[in-house]
Formats: C-alpha cells, sequence, structure tokens
C-alpha cells in the first residue's frame, strides 16, 4: 500500500469520499460493495465481489464449456478471477486489457446483454482471444465483470445455444451477488 498524500474529513454521520482520482485509477463505480480491513492504525478498502465471482465462476464455467466447447474465463471489471486449467495458470490475476475495460464500461451504460463484433484480447501480452463476452449483471443491472468465451474468429462461430449457456451462467452469478 501505498501514500497518496490526500486526506479527507469524516463528516458527522462517519463518511469519508473517495477521491476522484483514486475511483477511477481502482475502477471503483457507484454502488460497488467494497471490504473494509484494518491493521494497527490503517484501515484499508477493497472491492468485495471478485472472490464472489471466482468462486461461482469456477462452477458454471465448466458447464459452458461442456455445452459450447470453448474455453470460459471469467473476469470483474479489473482482472481475470476464472480460467480453467493451463489458461488460468497463465490468466488468472492478470489485469484485463483495455479493450475489455472499455467493452465493459460501455455494458455499464447500455445495460444490456452484448456479444463482441471484433475479437478482444482480454488481458495485455497475451495471445488468446475473445469472440463472445456476457457481462455479469446483479438483480439491479449492475456490472461486475463478464463471462468470455476464446476462440479464433475466423473460424469459430457463436451460436444461439453458445450464448443461452452464458446468459445462463452470468445471471446465476448475478444473481448470487445480490444475495
Amino acid at each position: 500500500m501505498k501514500a497518496t498524500g490526500i486526506a479527507r474529513k469524516v463528516d458527522d454521520l462517519g463518511r469519508i469520499t473517495i477521491p476522484k482520482e483514486i475511483r477511477n485509477a481502482m475502477r471503483i463505480h457507484e454502488e460497488d460493495k467494497l471490504e473494509f480491513f484494518t491493521e494497527g492504525r490503517m484501515i484499508g478498502l477493497m472491492k468485495q465481489v471478485a472472490d464472489e465471482i471466482s468462486r461461482y465462476g469456477k462452477l458454471v464455467s465448466s458447464a459452458v464449456n461442456a455445452q459450447t466447447g470453448y474455453p470460459v474465463v471469467v473476469c470483474d471489471t479489473d482482472k481475470v478471477v476464472y480460467a480453467p486449467g493451463e489458461l488460468g495458470g497463465r490468466l488468472i490475476g492478470q489485469s484485463i486489457s483495455e479493450a475489455l475495460y472499455n467493452k465493459i464500461l460501455e455494458l455499464r451504460e447500455k445495460r444490456h446483454l452484448l456479444t463482441l463484433d471484433v475479437p478482444i484480447c482480454p488481458v495485455v501480452d497475451q495471445t488468446d482471444t475473445a469472440i463472445a463476452m456476457v457481462p455479469v449483471l446483479n438483480n439491479t443491472q449492475d456490472i461486475f465483470g463478464a463471462i468470455l468465451l476464446l476462440g479464433d474468429a475466423s473460424t469459430d462461430t457463436v451460436g444461439k445455444d453458445d450464448l443461452a449457456a452464458m446468459h445462463t451462467a452470468a445471471a446465476i452469478i448475478g444473481g448470487i451477488l445480490d444475495e
């Protein structure tokens, strides 16, 4: 953890405002859940959903893979939180690419399900490409991440059944995040 040099006063209700620069840098958005940590006199905050998305992403991604035959990657709005096997060894914990992050922001604004018109590399410095993406939404339509199918855009096509499997998986994870 590093010092930012930014200080804020606590108001009479015990609230503080996280500076916009920090919210932008840490990709914290309205209604994101933050978890508090303390150690001595230090207080830390961390987005809470990654562990939940990872845990349930692992459960549903195998079903999506069985349905579609494509490798499945699950991410939150910051990093890859689940990918199977050797792929997971390379991708889990990696920050998502700027292109993928921008697509997630587009989803936040449009609030609808989206497939990719052009392939996107999920993380920087990797050759894997996502050929389909469905957001992980809770019941109030907040976006917590995405489920991606990896493949070769020049030869692979994503069908209605593939998208239905992805939508179902995303809805299951989103529903769990609401609890």
